[in-house]
């Protein structure tokens, strides 16, 4: 079904629509036939007859009008067929140029017009409506039994025709309204392909203007990716940034944390080296003391070396005494350093193992998000060379 209301079965042969009623054939055959007429009065038919002064007019205007009733009725009923299938098409006013030569040449000439003797025949033509084919055997038979006489009494001598002539006219017709119906065919098909070749291009261009759309949206979502990419990379380098300085200041403190180490390992360094002297003083001393005390001892007399002894003992008592408070903060001294020392130790491999963990991982993300930077941007190099062709 096209567009303008037409298929291929609204085209039909001649032979299936103009004569599908034999009644029509069986009217055009009885016409001529009638027996009211002598067959010696046949010879006045002749075209010198038709001429003759002496043979009055009325003949040839009743034939002239009967004959031009049967063939406006006949190419009513046709018209009334073609207008269920040609519905729509453009006046047709060169196929009635076309069939009036063969209606010229089979009815004689007339000075008045033939439909208007007839009133029936000319609401027939004047009606639209289908009942106008079944009206057509009713009217050629009314216009073939016309009554031989006139109101004056004179015999109307009615046109004979043969089979010949009305064969040749069914053909004429047939083959005139075919090759009307075959024109319109074509001109209408030449008008479709025209319709469907525009209708083509418009889908075309309807197509295209599809894809542009879609491929506009598809650059923006893959723009809108890049840059939310973009912005998550300048995120993530933010964030590593931000890791780097807090590892350095890590870094910094646990520098600070060793040199403080350094500076309590070389005081306590210092501190016993110290003691080490005093030890060794107070051994020498003693030494001394206990080389002055056999000395005074066999100088002095044993009540003077008895007091000479008590107070040595109570000094060497002091000495000691206070020899072992030194041992004693020394002691606390080392046990405070190797305390600080293993803090600083566990702190700092605290910080290096979670500052390479972090490392690693932030690493990682980076190298993730470029990887996925990377394959959008080859993705969206590969969508603009098929968007260019």
């Amino acid at each position: 079904m096209s567009e303008f209301g037409l298929c291929d079965d609204d085209f039909k042969p001649a032979s299936s629509t103009l004569f599908s009623d034999p009644a029509d054939f069986d009217v055009l055959e009885q016409f001529g036939t009638n027996k009211v007429i002598a067959e010696s009065a046949l010879s006045r038919l002749s075209l010198y007859v038709k001429f003759d002064p002496l043979v009055d007019l009325p003949v040839t205007e009743c034939v002239a009008s009967s004959w031009f009733v049967l063939v406006s009725v006949f190419f009513r009923s046709i018209e009334a067929e073609e207008s269920m299938v040609l519905m729509g098409t453009p006046p047709r006013g060169a196929s009635h140029s076309r069939v009036a030569p063969v209606v010229k040449n089979h009815t004689p000439i007339s000075n008045n017009p033939g439909p208007a003797s007839n009133p029936a025949a000319l609401d027939l033509l004047c009606s639209d409506t289908p009942e106008g084919k079944t009206e057509f055997t009713d009217v050629i038979k009314d216009t073939l039994s016309l009554n031989q006489k006139t109101d004056n009494g004179e015999i109307i001598e009615v046109l004979q025709y043969t089979e010949a002539d009305i064969l040749r006219i069914k053909q004429n017709l047939a083959m005139e309204f075919q090759g009307i119906l075959l024109d319109n065919q074509r001109e209408w098909s030449k008008k479709l392909a025209e319709k469907e070749k525009e209708l083509g291009k418009k889908e075309e261009a309807m197509k295209e203007e599809v894809a542009k759309s879609q491929e506009k949206s598809v650059v923006k979502e893959y723009q809108i990716i890049i840059d939310q990419l973009l912005g998550e990379k300048e995120k993530l380098n933010g964030q590593l940034k931000e890791t780097k300085q807090e590892l350095q200041k890590v870094k910094d403190q646990a520098v600070q944390d060793a040199q403080s180490v350094d500076t309590i390992e070389a005081s306590f360094s210092a501190l016993h080296k110290r003691f080490e002297k005093s030890k060794e003083l107070l051994i020498t001393a003693k030494k001394a003391i206990s080389i002055w005390v056999q000395n005074l001892t066999s100088q002095y007399s044993k009540d003077d070396v008895i007091m000479n002894e008590e107070t040595l003992k109570a000094c060497v008592e002091d000495y000691q005494g206070k020899l072992q408070k030194t041992e004693e903060r020394l002691l606390k001294l080392k046990e405070v350093a190797e305390e600080k020392l293993k803090a600083a130790h566990e702190s700092l491999e605290k910080v290096k193992a979670n500052s390479a963990s972090e490392t690693t991982r932030l690493q990682a993300l980076v190298k993730r998000k470029e990887m996925q930077l990377e394959s959008t941007e080859k993705s969206l190099e590969q969508k603009v060379p098929i968007d260019d062709t």
